[in-house]
């Protein structure tokens, strides 16, 4: 199971996709490509009101980054790619992994799916985070095109510059 989410103030807001079975290497599981969103009970953080989402703009995705923004109130997720990954890069059906351009958010204050930028520069998949700055989403490393490690950083910034 490939899951990624993240967690502002007393929400919590998660992808999941089973991976497929694929020869004896892994069990037969159904197909699950689901979105969640959870509610953190103030008086007793350890019950948690969970409840089904739509799904989110374009594929589900493993290894997709995210990260939360208190300054817009929105879970960003990018990257990421279709077929699940190993440290290879090729996927788990041997073949290489195309990493996804899009990144989008949940808006917490309207409780819908927004595509936030659909070319993001430098895609990466498996940086198993998104960091949200006052100069905007940061992705650090990860796995790039032509199934590349990278050390790169990336900013996407969160509104346009002035000019």
């Amino acid at each position: 199971m490939a899951t990624a989410g993240a967690l502002l103030d007393d929400t919590i807001v998660l992808g999941r996709r089973s991976l497929p079975k694929l020869g004896a290497r892994r069990p037969a599981l159904p197909p699950v490509d689901q979105c969640w969103i959870g509610k953190i009970d103030r008086h007793n953080p350890a019950k948690i009101d969970w409840t089904k989402l739509a799904g989110h703009p374009g594929a589900a995705r493993y290894g997709i980054a995210a990260g939360a923004s208190e300054k817009d109130h929105k879970i960003y997720f990018s990257g990421g790619t279709a077929n699940p990954v190993g440290y290879t890069g090729l996927g788990l059906d041997g073949k290489p992994a195309e990493v996804s351009a899009m990144t989008f958010a949940f808006n917490l204050r309207s409780s819908q799916w927004e595509v936030f930028n659909e070319n993001t520069p430098n895609p990466t998949t498996n940086n198993r985070g998104l960091l949200i700055t006052e100069e905007g989403l940061v992705m650090v490393g990860g796995m790039g095109k032509d199934q590349q490690p990278t050390a790169r950083v990336t900013v996407l910034p969160l509104a346009p510059k002035p000019h």
